[in-house]
């Protein structure tokens, strides 16, 4: 399956279907970064620390060929406990399922092949890709707003608290491996995505 901006695949939902449209980040989420490199060295390198906005990195082709490099599967593990969790999610069909993933046109070809190796096509009904290299918080925002978003977990605080004060009416999870807590109004730190409300 070749990827596009966005993908929609047509899902049956329940007739007692919820309002909530729940929207999923992909990295960190349900694929790992590659072990022995420290998370917050990662996410540190993905930020342009030097303006007081909230700034992302678009790698110039040298990181750019490193980072490809990253993504090879054996890189990136699946984080199955939350692959097992979407796919309960989707076999209840009580909720509409969204990917909504920042990353960037040069990762294309391996968000293609980690898509299909997953089969995260088969969960969720509409997949959106910032292949127009959009910046990920403003990309993130169009696209929630254009979904009608109302519920959308990832793991980027900063992104999270950016978005959250856009989109008021948007409950946001931050999923991180050791906060559970209010974060503010609208945003909440969840240590599992079993503690996102789904019944």
């Amino acid at each position: 399956m070749e990827l596009r901006n966005t993908v929609v695949i047509p899902k049956v939902i329940s007739r007692e279907v919820s309002t909530m449209h729940i929207g999923f980040d992909l990295d960190k989420v349900f694929v790992d970064y590659p072990p022995l490199i420290p998370t917050w060295l990662i996410d540190f390198l993905y930020r342009n620390h030097r303006s007081k906005r909230l700034v992302y990195r678009i790698p110039g082709v040298i990181e750019q060929k490193l980072r490809k490099a990253s993504h090879y599967p054996s890189l990136r593990p699946a984080l199955r406990e939350n692959i097992a969790f979407l796919q309960r999610l989707a076999s209840a069909k009580k909720h509409r399922l969204s990917l909504v993933s920042s990353r960037f046109s040069f990762l294309k070809q391996e968000t293609e092949e980690l898509i299909k190796r997953l089969h995260l096509d088969t969960y969720f009904s509409v997949l959106q890709f910032n292949f127009e290299d959009m910046q990920p918080h403003e990309f993130k925002l169009k696209t929630l707003k254009s979904l009608g978003i109302t519920h959308y977990v990832d793991d980027d605080l900063a992104l999270l608290e950016y978005l959250g004060k856009k989109l008021p009416r948007v409950t946001f999870f931050w999923l991180n491996p050791r906060i559970k807590a209010k974060i503010s109004d609208n945003i909440f730190a969840v240590t599992s995505l079993s503690h996102i409300p789904h019944d």
